[in-house]
Order: C-alpha cells, then structure tokens, then sequence
C-alpha cells in the first residue's frame, strides 16, 4: 500500500474518531463529521470500498446519501469531473 494512501486512510479513522467524540455533544454535528470521514474512507481505502459495495447492494435504502455524497462530489472533484467528460465528450 502506498503512503499517500496509508496517510488518506488513517486521516479518515482519525476524524471518524472524532465525529465518535462529538455526537454527545448538543446538536447533530457528530454525524456530519462521521459522514466526512467515511467518505475519505471509501475514497482511498480499497477495503473499505469493497465492504460499502456489498452494503450498498444488500441495503440501498440505507446509503443513499453516503453514495449521493461520493457522485455529486460534496467532498470531491465535481466541476473537474465535468471538464474531464466535455473533452472526451469532444
């Protein structure tokens, strides 16, 4: 495995971590810092994608807004993307 993965993917339990810590806390904050977290997670941790594609076929329902968070882009590279497709789409 290589560093910048071994670094993204450590990066992901670490603020997972941190959403843990924060979800006593008044307000829904805990679960939005989870969320980001999980979401660096299947970006770079080639485990973790393999666990969400099996998950996500049993219980659709249940990661919809986890997936709609990795298609859309909300922590990624959404304008970019569209340039890549335009010049192929050319």
């Amino acid at each position: 495995m290589r560093l910048k993965t071994k670094l993204y993917t450590a990066l992901g339990w670490s603020i997972v971590a941190l959403g843990v810590v924060v979800t006593p806390l008044p307000g829904p904050g805990g679960v939005f810092v989870i969320g980001a977290g999980v979401v660096v997670l299947l970006r770079h941790a080639p485990g973790a994608k393999r666990s969400f594609v099996k998950a996500q076929k049993r219980y659709p329902w249940a990661l919809t807004p986890i997936r709609r968070a990795l298609t859309f882009g909300w922590f990624g590279k959404r304008a970019g993307n569209r340039a890549v497709r335009r010049r192929a789409a050319a």
